[in-house]
């Protein structure tokens, strides 16, 4: 899947991830069900590559990790 932003809509979404990810690390705190803590954590997980992913672009770096991530079949990035 490709996604084209502009360098401000991407700049915006970093933001709003960043933001989401510090409120889901609070929320995976105050919860009290073990696999409902599973899950958020997973998620937190996932967002957590793409917000990786994106600063990456952003910042000039590689868009594709260099781990084995790649060979398992994971997406790549692709440029902004």
């Amino acid at each position: 899947m490709e996604l084209k932003l502009t360098k401000e809509q991407a700049g915006h979404l970093e933001s709003l991830l960043d933001s989401y990810l510090r409120d889901l690390s609070h929320e995976i705190t105050a919860t009290d069900n073990p696999e409902f803590r599973a899950g958020l954590r997973a998620r937190r997980a996932r967002l957590a590559e793409v917000a990786e992913t994106l600063g990456l672009l952003l910042r000039g770096g590689p868009a594709e990790p260099e781990n084995e991530s790649l060979a398992a079949g994971k997406p790549q990035a692709t440029s902004i």
